[in-house]
């Protein structure tokens, strides 16, 4: 990571604690070739039911590959089909979405009878904290790549400090990073999904305040974490990506929550609607104080290691905007390192 001896773009990071970013993280796609009828058996007890790897640092196994002249009766073996990023890779492209998905794939004539497929895995782009490898390394590798719009960091509310031996991940985009919970049960099941646009405007006020949940990235428990497709991820409503419609207002948002019976909250900027399950580990969080203005300060009070902060990048010339509360700055200075600090 460097410019070559070159002068690089003049740029200053934003500290915001207790926060975290919810989706759009920097991705790769791998690929593991020869998966046998056993060897995609033998992952099943280390897969989610939307077919993250557990204790992954945020891999997905997404699909598997299979060349046109193998034995399925329909394309993919009646499964869906996805697009793959690896050019390089001949065959038709399938997607596994959810566990029950991966026992299709095991029982089908793909692998039945002795053939194999090419798994499809997603890893998020990481860098572990060590004592040799501080934060300034993660900083340096977000300023320099230009797809890179922030970073994310194990924190210690208490210290003001990133935790020692953690995870930086980077992403793709500054949203979403906030959590707004509707209380349903205040709508006295009345079906809104056809309902006026004043009647459902007037349902708003039975959204909270808004709050910061935890990563699923840091905390596979008590975290949140979606998608811009809806796929692969628990905490979305079924069918629901991102609403990134220009123009579109929080006000809009929430009235797409409220006309649809299965959300229970939304993610912002970008719109993305989430079920009870998620609803309720954004109340966890938030009942714990966190992300919010008069959030704890004791780590303790956290599941251990769920406690994040965000780094934003943008240009000196920039004015500051406000991401998920942000505290403090994190500036680059002539040839010196760093410091990470919010008052």
């Amino acid at each position: 990571w460097g410019w070559c001896g070159l002068e690089g773009p003049l740029v200053s990071f934003a500290l915001a604690v207790e926060s975290a970013m919810l989706g759009n993280e920097l991705r790769a796609e791998r690929l593991q070739t020869g998966a046998t009828q056993q060897t995609v058996l033998a992952l099943a007890p280390s897969l989610t039911d939307d077919m993250w790897v557990s204790g992954g640092k945020g891999t997905i196994l997404e699909g598997f590959v299979y060349t046109d002249g193998s034995a399925c009766a329909t394309t993919c073996c009646g499964l869906g089909t996805r697009t793959l990023d690896t050019a390089s890779v001949n065959g038709t492209s399938c997607a596994l979405n959810v566990l029950a998905d991966l026992y299709t794939l095991t029982n089908s004539s793909l692998l039945s009878g002795g053939g194999t497929v090419t798994l499809v895995y997603s890893d998020a782009d990481t860098m572990s904290l060590s004592e040799e490898m501080g934060i300034e390394e993660c900083t340096t590798r977000c300023e320099l790549d230009d797809k890179c719009k922030s970073f994310m960091v194990g924190f210690n509310s208490t210290l003001k400090q990133e935790v020692a031996d953690s995870t930086c991940y980077f992403f793709a985009k500054n949203n979403p990073f906030y959590a707004l919970r509707l209380h349903r049960e205040k709508l006295d099941n009345v079906d809104m999904s056809t309902a006026s646009a004043s009647t459902v405007a007037a349902m708003r006020v039975h959204f909270g305040t808004r709050s910061s949940p935890f990563s699923r990235l840091f905390s596979a428990e008590y975290g949140v974490h979606v998608t811009n497709d809806g796929l692969n991820s628990r905490d979305l409503v079924p069918g629901q990506g991102a609403n990134e419609q220009p123009g579109l207002r929080i006000d809009d948002c929430m009235d797409l929550c409220i006309r649809n019976s299965q959300c229970y909250a939304i993610l912002f900027p970008a719109c993305y609607l989430l079920n009870a399950a998620a609803s309720e580990r954004i109340k966890f969080a938030k009942s714990l104080g966190y992300g919010t203005a008069t959030g704890s300060t004791s780590p303790s009070d956290s599941p251990p290691g769920a406690s994040t902060a965000v780094f934003v990048k943008q240009n000196v010339e920039d004015l500051v905007q406000s991401v998920a509360g942000i505290t403090g700055i994190f500036a680059r200075g002539g040839a010196g390192r760093g410091s990470a600090t919010a008052p």
